[in-house]
């Protein structure tokens, strides 16, 4: 399965501070204690990639078209 490419990541520092990512594609591997990635559900591939990567409550929530 394709991961799908966020179109906007960021860090979150502890302070609530955030920081953007430069390199979007770099922001799936990194190790960052927090993160935000912001995902089309139009995109082909992103609901499926949600649900296979998270646990089925959070895929539900995520998905909604209300959230």
């Amino acid at each position: 399965m394709n991961r799908p490419a966020p179109l906007y990541a960021y860090d979150i520092r502890t302070d609530g501070s955030a920081i953007a990512l430069d390199d979007i594609q770099s922001a799936l591997h990194s190790s960052a204690r927090y993160r935000w990635l912001h995902f089309d559900l139009h995109e082909a591939g992103v609901r499926d990639w949600i649900e296979a990567e998270t646990d089925p409550l959070v895929a539900e929530a995520l998905t909604r078209e209300d959230t």
